[in-house]
């Protein structure tokens, strides 16, 4: 009898999704495609919420506001931050509300910015530019109306500074600091003059600039400022700056929820793949692991602790700086890595699922993308928009002064070509506007004339006399 054979049998070939159907196949290709389009608008989405205007991305300095808080600045109230913040910051509550004493303002801005913008010109029909309307809105901020609604912004920083008394709100008269007395200048609507000294209307002025919109049925009706209740938790509660705890938690679990589902589905797909081993075992579930770390940093950013001798390694200008900045600087290099891992996964993914026709076919695709005109156009597009708002960013005083000295040269060429008629009408254009700005004025140098609104009394509570 021959002996059994007991050779050993040759291991089974590993199975890989390249063995799978063609239709299954696409079906995965699709769902990688979707998944990158869809990291993609996330992070044009991190470009509008977080990063600073003319920058692709957030920085690390974006890092340590947006989740650790400002560093060496004193905690502010969150109506306090958005009346400071630079008025080129998005018109929303983690931008700026700045805007709402001027541009954004119901009434009166707008159409004095446009109007002086005409009169400049000489009067006449033609709608002024946008170049023309923004000479116009800085040089208007440094006369009285504009003088006015920065008084009205300061009024409620100083009532907030005062810790807002609720009494103040309620009767609508608030008694400026002293040292204010002589300095804000506020619409007679919002202001009066007793016995020398100034009671702001706090509560008119919310009325009129906030409570418009955040109220039932306004524009922002989910966050309503109508009653003190409502107002409080945005003028006592102090903060860094930073994203609070629970919008923190949503953030994380929705991030930990969602993109491990996704994290987890390219990374499946990549170890199935037929790509060696070396190449798998790290790069499967780096994209999980990364996001976890990622996340981690969100809640390492908070800690206080003061961590010593680094502020200069991180030119922030302290020797001594929290922790927490510290993990916040980290949070934008773990983020890239997320990025860096998702995108490998996706294309070595792809390459992988198809034969030698069909890596071809997703070269030429790419290349044709690139080469054909349209990375370059995205490109150009892309550079020109972060321009525009670098350009938006910087400040108006310089623009306003290189307009102011071509203006006498401009004034010599109109004379030159005859054009002296036209005087008359904007002399007549100026004075009515002057006009009308006298009229406007008329409250301020007489409160207690011509502004329909009766004297208050001074308040009996919270010590305002002594304020």
């Amino acid at each position: 009898m021959g002996q059994p054979d007991v050779s050993p049998s040759p291991p089974a070939e590993r199975w890989t999704l390249s063995k799978l159907a063609l239709p299954a196949r696409l079906t995965l290709a699709v769902f990688l495609i979707s998944v990158g389009i869809g990291y993609f608008s996330a992070l044009v989405q991190l470009h509008f919420q977080q990063a600073t205007k003319g920058e692709l991305l957030p920085t690390q300095d974006n890092a340590v506001k947006y989740f650790h808080g400002d560093v060496g600045e004193p905690p502010m109230t969150k109506i306090e931050r958005l009346l400071t913040a630079d008025e080129s910051k998005p018109f929303t509550g983690a931008g700026q509300m700045r805007a709402a004493f001027f541009k954004k303002s119901e009434e009166g801005w707008n159409d004095a910015v446009k109007a002086k913008a005409i009169a400049k010109k000489g009067g006449g029909k033609v709608e002024p530019t946008k170049e023309e309307l923004a000479a116009a809105d800085a040089e208007l901020r440094t006369e009285p109306l504009g003088k006015q609604r920065e008084g009205e912004i300061k009024a409620i920083l100083a009532w907030i500074k005062a810790e807002a008394p609720e009494s103040a709100w309620k009767s609508d008269a608030f008694a400026l600091p002293k040292d204010d007395n002589e300095g804000p200048q506020i619409d007679g609507r919002f202001v009066q003059v007793i016995d020398g000294v100034q009671y702001a209307r706090i509560k008119s002025i919310l009325t009129e600039r906030c409570v418009r919109c955040h109220r039932a049925g306004g524009d922002v009706q989910n966050y309503p400022l109508e009653t003190f209740e409502q107002l409080k938790p945005y003028v006592k509660n102090k903060d860094s700056g930073a994203m609070n705890h629970q919008k923190l938690a949503q953030t994380t679990h929705v991030h930990l929820l969602g993109f491990s589902m996704l994290y987890g589905l390219t990374g499946l797909i990549l170890a199935l793949t037929p790509l060696p081993g070396w190449i798998r075992l790290p790069l499967a579930p780096l994209a999980l692991v990364a996001q976890v770390i990622d996340i981690s940093l969100w809640w390492l950013a908070r800690m206080d602790t003061p961590l010593v001798n680094l502020g200069h390694d991180f030119n922030l200008g302290h020797d001594k700086i929290p922790v927490g900045v510290a993990f916040a600087q980290v949070i934008p290099i773990s983020g890239a890595v997320v990025a860096a891992a998702l995108g490998l996964q996706i294309l070595l993914s792809l390459f992988s699922l198809f034969g030698k026709w069909g890596k071809l076919l997703l070269v030429v695709t790419i290349a044709a993308a690139i080469g054909g005109g349209f990375g370059i156009r995205a490109h150009e597009k892309v550079n020109a928009y972060l321009e525009k708002e670098r350009k938006e960013k910087a400040p108006a005083e310089p623009k306003k002064a290189a307009k102011d000295k071509k203006a006498p040269d401009q004034d010599a060429d109109k004379g030159n070509k005859g054009e002296q008629d036209k005087k008359p009408d904007t002399d007549k254009a100026n004075k009515d506007q002057d006009a009308a700005k006298d009229k406007k004025g008329d409250n301020d140098k007489n409160p207690d004339k011509g502004d329909g609104t009766e004297v208050l009394p001074p308040p009996q509570t919270e010590g305002a006399n002594d304020k």
